[in-house]
């Protein structure tokens, strides 16, 4: 936590203490395709889920969000730089534009099981783990876990995703330069990729610790997806030459929904993956063209 801290003053201070930018927020009217670049503090706030048949209710067995397994609260941080495309107003308080995260990566060791907590531990529910050992795991597999009264399922998650989306929103005005609680809504095109490692845990702790971790397949997927985008931000301030951001997230309603992995040393379509993009942006300083 110090860390973040020290590196989010460092950042203000720079913006701050740069030199003067001018004073309307609307550049001259000829076309451009981007608008300038962005430097960012910004953390990547997707969430990924793997289950069996997930789409109904209960039936996850892995996320890679849990509150309960110390690592998983640590940020997975995002790109420092970015593209800004020009936004567009409509009326005073009204805009729309575009928006694109390209090749953003999730990484995730030790992902949570789901289903059954006890005190210190974590681990699939006893439905699920029936099912992992009738139509899922092979006969070695099945004599690593005999005897083993706590036995977990956990993997190594990469998730990469692009998206671009076209926002509608509105914002507060404030002055010229400066707005508050601007909300922006529209539909976003994303592609995904996702590489899951899977291994067999004698006990997984709430520390995040898999015992005797030992590798049974890996699985991949890549495919585009459809979502609905949402983005807020609590203050602006835009010049001719810059964009000062503070407390920005964006999220989609759903990214890749129900894809079925393609395993190495198995075929079980059953096991899948949902998953959300999304990220939570403390500051950025875009420069404009």
């Amino acid at each position: 936590m110090n860390n973040f801290l020290s590196k989010c003053t460092l950042l203000i201070f720079l913006i701050l203490s740069g030199p003067g930018v001018g004073s309307s927020q609307q550049k001259p009217p000829e076309e451009k395709f981007i608008d300038g670049i962005k430097l960012r503090y910004s953390q990547n706030s997707a969430r990924v889920d793997t289950g069996i048949g997930i789409s109904d209710e209960g039936r996850i067995i892995l996320s890679s969000v849990d509150p309960n397994v110390d690592h998983l609260k640590d940020p997975n941080l995002m790109f420092p730089i970015n593209i800004v495309f020009p936004e567009k107003l409509m009326s005073s308080f009204t805009f729309r534009g575009a928006v694109l995260e390209f090749n953003q990566k999730l990484t995730v060791d030790d992902m949570a099981p789901q289903g059954e907590a006890s005190t210190g531990y974590l681990r699939q529910k006893a439905a699920d783990r029936q099912y992992l050992e009738q139509n899922f795991f092979n006969s070695t597999e099945l004599s690593f876990i005999s005897g083993k009264s706590r036995w977990a399922l956990t993997g190594d998650l990469d998730f990469i995703t692009t998206v671009l989306g076209y926002y509608w929103g509105f914002f507060i005005p404030i002055t010229e330069n400066h707005r508050i609680l601007k909300v922006g809504l529209g539909p976003a095109l994303g592609y995904a990729e996702s590489t899951i490692k899977l291994y067999l845990c004698a006990e997984y702790t709430t520390s995040g610790a898999c015992t005797q971790k030992t590798f049974i397949d890996k699985g991949q997927y890549a495919k585009p997806f459809l979502t609905l985008s949402f983005h807020y931000n609590l203050y602006q301030r835009i010049t001719e030459n810059s964009i000062l951001s503070l407390v920005a997230w964006t999220g989609s309603t759903a990214g890749s929904q129900d894809i079925s992995y393609r395993f190495e040393n198995r075929d079980s379509s059953a096991i899948k993956e949902n998953s959300q993009t999304g990220q939570f942006e403390i500051i950025s300083y875009t420069f404009r063209f």
